[in-house]
């Protein structure tokens, strides 16, 4: 009598083992779908604001009348034609400071007939890494007022 009641206790504990290491692996599981949540979610969020930054910046760029883009493109270091702007973690611009992402517009000038074609190279990356979180092209003519022809 004894015996059998021994491996009735014995097949209960295994059976409470196998369900706590079922529970265990369970909840395992579960948290790092949640972990991997968080992280897409965090990524996206980068991902959206490095492309809402990147369309405001062309699209004050397209805003600009001829003379203003002109302008804008003298004041461009000569040497790369490189602007560069940083954003803290929140995206606001950072002044005079390291900041977590930069903007950084590479423009190539090409003299064509009538005028001038801007083509603008945006990249944002995260800093201090480097690593890129998004890029996008534009391009911009500018007409010479005088038709085109070199004075």
């Amino acid at each position: 009598m004894i015996k059998r009641r021994m491996n009735r206790a014995h097949l209960f504990l295994m059976e409470l083992i196998i369900v706590i290491a079922f529970f265990f692996f369970a909840g395992a599981i579960t948290v790092q779908v949640f972990a991997q949540a968080k992280i897409n979610s965090e990524e996206a969020a980068t991902l959206d604001s490095a492309v809402f930054a990147s369309q405001n910046y062309l699209e004050v760029l397209r805003a600009k009348s001829d003379e203003a883009f002109i302008q804008w493109l003298s004041t461009l270091d000569q040497a790369s034609l490189t602007e560069e702007i940083q954003f803290d973690q929140q995206w606001r611009v950072v002044n005079g400071q390291a900041g977590d992402y930069g903007l950084y517009c590479k423009t190539a000038i090409q003299k064509v007939d009538g005028g001038l074609l801007a083509k603008m190279d945006i990249t944002v990356k995260q800093l201090p890494v480097g690593d890129t979180v998004y890029q996008c092209s534009s391009a911009r003519f500018v007409q010479w007022e005088d038709g085109g022809r070199d004075g």
